[in-house]
């Protein structure tokens, strides 16, 4: 037996693949994540069995390898196809399924292992792949019964994704179903089709490629957040871009290895394998941080959001307490405006928490309807007066009357208040704040600049993702949540506008703005 390169990286391959499961069944106890995880063991023993296959020098050990690694794919489609039937928490029992398949896998056993009828022998055709195989008059019983137990969790899968009431089941699932079927497309054909055409070239890149869907559903099974639908097809697209590439890249090492070994006999066979694993293991290690980098944030943002909540909360308590010991209409007066001031406070969290998810449905867009941006802007700077004069700021207003815009009232508002109470927030006693409405070609604009702390360049273009707030807002004000420009984001692109922030750097002001297209009043 020669072990090759190629073989080296299959097994690497194979045990980031394991090393993966292992970490998904770690970090998720649920019934799907076990199921993963014996999905993932039995795919690495596919992995190492091709691996050997190409390393052998003896065409009846090529034989019984190739055999056991037909048998083995059958247990991969059984052990994921369950995978599908359980994810992402689906506590139903296939009984059919239990019954059925262990009779298919005992059948087929005995038809590849005892009789010539699905492989007959394997022969010598060179290159990488080394061995190819003859198949006998059944040959069409592997792809038939692999597809159809695969197919089969994955349709149930699409099916019970599509019906979920629960909203984060739903795009867990179809994040799933959308990721596997554009990155296990490529890793098909070479392993299941080609050879039944008589096509064993590629049979060695196939355990590589499927790093990328495996690697998808671990991320999937880890992250497990109600995830924009939109974003599932673009977010697999880059993904199945990535894995390609470092799998273009592993064949591009492999030729060039050798290249060097034919020309250079003495250039040590070893280096170029470890350099293909660093590549790998530095693409699982960003793709571990990118799951680290999510839960970071939730856990920040819990965190917060259990402070925001508490403040109001203890207000609450407080005053009702003193409610208690209040002796004049005076005094009890105060303590009611006390809780009606925190409660007002909670309700406004919970609004905010609440449109994180509602901001990505459209249903919003039914309550349309046309809506003059400057009275909104004048109601806005009204109900901000006494914030404005406690910090002694300065307000300019432009306001161009009678430009309409078809939009959702109170989410716009959200989005302009949202704009000004930051403005107000960040900019220092005795400031200044400009607030306009104005038309630019056939949109309208309100912009909202200040002569606040300003925002640095490398910060701008974060500024509206979720849970994130600049080193200075942070510094400047403890309460926020890193969510109001994130969800004016998504209340004004579903509204067909554009927004923007702008800024000359840290301490020179800023600039927030948005534009909705002008209709005709």
């Amino acid at each position: 037996m020669e072990i090759t390169d190629i073989a080296a990286i299959i097994w690497i391959s194979a045990v980031l693949n394991v090393a993966l499961g292992a970490f998904v069944y770690s970090a998720s106890k649920k019934r799907s994540s076990t199921y993963f995880l014996i999905a993932v063991l039995t795919h690495a023993v596919w992995v190492t069995i091709i691996g050997f296959y190409i390393s052998v020098r003896s065409i009846d050990t090529a034989t019984l390898l190739v055999r056991t690694a037909y048998f083995a794919g059958m247990l991969v489609a059984g052990t994921y196809s369950y995978f599908f039937l359980t994810y992402p928490d689906n506590k139903r029992t296939y009984t059919i399924f239990r019954v059925v398949y262990p009779i298919v896998i005992v059948i087929f056993g005995y038809l590849i292992f005892a009789t010539d009828l699905v492989i007959s022998r394997s022969y010598y055709i060179g290159g990488i792949a080394y061995w190819g195989w003859s198949s006998g008059p059944f040959w069409y019983v592997f792809p038939f019964l692999f597809f159809s137990i695969f197919l089969s969790g994955f349709a149930i899968l699409l099916y019970n994704g599509i019906r979920s009431l629960d909203r984060n089941v739903r795009q867990s699932s179809l994040l799933v179903f959308w990721g596997v079927t554009v990155l296990i497309t490529i890793p098909t054909v070479m392993n299941v089709i080609l050879p039944q055409f008589g096509i064993f070239t590629f049979i060695w890149l196939g355990p590589i490629l499927n790093m990328g869907w495996i690697g998808f559903i671990a991320y999937a099974i880890v992250k497990h957040e109600a995830l924009d639908v939109r974003l599932i097809a673009t977010r697999a697209f880059g993904y199945a871009v990535a894995v390609v590439g470092v799998g273009m890249l592993t064949i591009g090492i492999n030729i060039l290895t050798t290249f060097l070994t034919e020309y250079y006999p003495d250039f040590p066979g070893w280096f170029m394998p470890i350099i293909s694993a660093f590549i790998i293991v530095t693409a699982a290690y960003g793709v571990w941080l990118k799951i680290r980098e999510g839960d970071v944030l939730k856990y920040e943002f819990i965190t917060v959001a259990t402070h925001k909540f508490r403040t109001p909360l203890t207000h609450i308590k407080w005053a009702a307490e003193n409610l208690h010991n209040a002796v004049t209409p005076v005094e009890r007066e105060t303590q009611l405006k006390y809780i009606e001031n925190a409660n007002a406070k909670l309700v406004e969290l919970t609004n905010i928490l609440v449109n994180i998810s509602d901001t990505d449905n459209n249903d919003f867009q039914k309550t349309e309807e046309k809506s003059d941006i400057a009275e909104f802007a004048a109601d806005i700077i009204s109900s901000l007066t006494q914030q404005l004069a406690l910090k002694h700021i300065v307000l300019k207003q432009e306001l161009v009357p009678g430009l309409r815009v078809m939009c959702n009232p109170p989410r716009v508002r959200f989005v302009m208040q949202t704009f000004l109470e930051n403005a107000v927030n960040y900019t220092p006693d005795g400031g200044s704040v400009t607030v306009s409405v104005r038309r630019s070609g056939t949109d309208v604009i309100y912009a909202v600049r200040d002569s606040g702390i300003g925002i640095a360049r490398n910060e701008l273009a974060l500024l509206f993702t979720k849970f994130y707030r600049g080193h200075h807002a942070r510094l400047a004000d403890t309460e926020g949540l890193g969510i109001g420009l994130y969800i004016s984001k998504q209340i004004i692109e579903s509204s067909r506008g554009r927004i923007s922030a702008e800024s000359d750097g840290e301490g020179k002001g800023s600039t927030f703005s948005f534009s909705l297209p002008i209709v005709a009043s």
